[in-house]
């Protein structure tokens, strides 16, 4: 292939990602517990043995023959902003770590905290999974005032209820996002660790918000539009350079 076409090519290939991980940001900027992503990418001559990965805007055209590669997505797993909102089965952790859950295909882990009961009284998600408690066991809580303390340790009309389970992970790439702000392991064999409490706080009453910069996404989903508009067009250019030289050949 042409390399100025293979490189405009592959440009517009890695913007096209990009477009639709920016998107997905601001699509869930009021998601709770939501974690941002963004692509790792890389650009390079043809012939060198390193590529260089970049994460942040692809601004502008590469060289003529360069080659631009998404390499792989990676979430940001920073800690979003924490807002009050007086329901007591509203649940945020401030600090590391994840509210382990049950789920049909498996344990998952969230942030989203935004809990229930369902009739039996057990504590799900909002998407009807169990939260688990500190020994890996639904949580059934009778009828009566619920408090959640600062541990995780829950109170119901004064009396021990259980005690929710939070887990942390040596590395956030251990885990991959499955949709609705939960995540799953890249391995069975990894086991969480439960999280130091002293050093993570429950905080009933609260969510977390997700973590997303809206000026910085804003900003980007103009760059990466603008950046897909120019690998496009130049496509389209070295295709009618292409198609001129051709007819100029067959007309020798």
């Amino acid at each position: 292939m042409n390399g100025a076409l293979f490189s405009a090519v592959s440009g517009g290939v890695a913007a096209a990602e990009r477009l639709d991980i920016v998107a997905n940001n601001l699509a869930n900027i009021n998601t709770a517990g939501f974690k941002a992503q963004y692509l790792l990418m890389s650009s390079r001559d043809p012939g060198e043995d390193t590529m260089l990965p970049d994460v942040g805007p692809l601004t502008g055209l590469p060289g003529a023959t360069a080659i631009t590669t998404a390499l792989e997505t990676v979430t940001d797993f920073s800690q979003g902003p924490i807002q009050e909102s007086g329901n007591p089965l509203d649940i945020a952790l401030m600090g590391p770590g994840f509210f382990a859950v049950t789920t049909p295909d498996g344990e998952r882990y969230t942030r989203q905290g935004q809990f229930q009961l369902d009739p039996e009284g057990v504590l799900v998600t909002s998407s009807g999974h169990p939260v688990q408690d500190d020994k890996g066991q639904e949580i059934e809580l009778p009828p009566g005032r619920i408090e959640i303390d600062a541990g995780g340790g829950i109170l119901v009309d004064g009396d021990p209820s259980g005690r929710l389970r939070v887990v942390a992970f040596p590395d956030p790439a251990m885990l991959v996002p499955v949709g609705g702000s939960s995540f799953m392991k890249t391995d069975v064999e990894i086991v969480p660790e439960d999280v130091d409490l002293a050093g993570t706080r429950v905080l009933q009453g609260s969510i977390e918000g997700a973590n997303v910069d809206a000026i910085r996404g804003m900003l980007d989903l103009i760059d990466v539009a603008r950046g897909y508009e120019a690998y496009m067009q130049a496509v389209q250019q070295v295709d009618d350079t292409m198609q001129t030289a051709v007819q100029q050949v067959g007309g020798i």
